[in-house]
């Protein structure tokens, strides 16, 4: 959208909306007021809502821009308000002026198709205790019975679809590639899980005299197992601490690599590390203890104290635990052959999704 301002023009990434946009969204200007109904009348004086961000930059924050006079794409127009800070809704938006204003409705029968044709995006709010299937079988019937009243121009226009916002701006594509990215996270989360595990078994073997004489002077197997589980969480709290601090530098990345692109995705797809990432890093650590620390400390704890006391310190349980390495090292080496490559390609499609 042009717009200038005392002799100042300047092109926006702007929105042409209906009068209820804000109202959906459930967000109103702080400055002014929202649009009505007689906004959107076309012949009505032109309008518009600007976004905080160039009221500051191109306005200098004017707390008396509203009313002030404008012209829009060469019209006189009139401000009226002013949006919340980092709202650009509904994709990176800069200012706002009323749809059918400034492209009234064209009769049906003299509907036409071309560079020029608006098709503009419907958006609503689902009713409490309403399904987007019932609201996807309500709009086909619709769009059928508008095509048996309307056969020449509706004929073909016989399906609709409804589908979540966020659906609309990712794709199946999109979806898919993020859930591959975390199957591949998880997947590396194994591999480490599997070298804590092989380490765990070369210190246990080391300890095994230590952990005999443990168990000789009254410590139970739980308190064997306890402990070395401790020491496990020790090397994953570690590990976790390192990878929120890597996280964060690398969302700094990811965002100003997004916001590059030449089609950036909406403004509200943040990408922050939160409580709830927090949350699930805990979450992760505690598993990972478990999984890498609870076959050692176990086989470990339930050892022979005389049979380790023995030279060598090699019993039944020893025997196991060398079993046991050998197939760990085969399953890292076997893991680590096959997500080489493949733990690429995700991150291969998600550049390609977003660039």
């Amino acid at each position: 959208i042009n717009l200038t301002y005392k002799n100042n023009p300047q092109r926006y990434t702007g929105g042409y909306v209906t009068e209820d946009l804000f109202k959906i969204v459930g967000v109103s200007p702080v400055l002014g007021r929202d649009f009505t109904a007689e906004d959107n009348n076309p012949g009505a004086e032109k309008v518009a809502i600007l976004g905080d961000e160039i009221w500051r930059r191109d306005f200098g924050a004017d707390p008396n821009i509203v009313g002030q006079s404008v012209r829009i794409n060469g019209k006189a127009a009139t401000i009226i308000g002013v949006m919340p800070p980092k709202f650009k809704f509904p994709i990176s938006e800069e200012l706002w002026t009323p749809l059918y204003n400034e492209f009234p409705l064209v009769p049906r029968g003299g509907l036409f198709l071309g560079a020029n044709n608006r098709a503009p995006a419907v958006m609503g709010r689902l009713k409490p205790a309403v399904s987007l299937d019932q609201v996807n079988a309500e709009f086909v019937a619709l769009a059928r019975h508008l095509a048996e009243d309307n056969p020449k121009t509706n004929r073909n226009y016989t399906s609709a679809s409804v589908q979540p916002l966020l659906n609309a701006f990712t794709g199946v594509q999109f979806r898919q590639t993020v859930w591959a990215m975390l199957a591949a996270v998880i997947f590396v989360l194994l591999i480490a899980c599997v070298n804590v595990m092989n380490m765990q078994f070369g210190r246990a073997a080391l300890r095994a005299k230590e952990l005999a004489i443990r168990g000789a002077l009254g410590a139970t197997r739980w308190r064997i197992v306890q402990q070395m589980l401790t020491e496990s969480f020790v090397v994953a709290a570690f590990g976790a601490v390192a990878g929120v601090l890597i996280a964060y530098w690398g969302v700094d990345m990811l965002v100003r690599a997004i916001n590059a692109a030449p089609f950036p995705p909406p403004y509200w797809w943040q990408f922050t590390i939160d409580g709830r990432v927090l949350a699930f890093t805990l979450l992760i650590t505690l598993a990972a203890t478990v999984v890498s620390g609870f076959v050692p400390a176990f086989l470990s704890a339930r050892g022979n104290a005389a049979e380790m006391m023995k030279e060598g310190g090699r019993g039944n349980s020893s025997r196991l635990v060398n079993v046991i390495t050998r197939v760990l090292v085969v399953a890292q080496i076997a893991c680590r052959a096959n997500g080489s490559d493949g733990r690429r390609l995700p991150e291969r499609g998600f550049a390609a999704r977003v660039f």
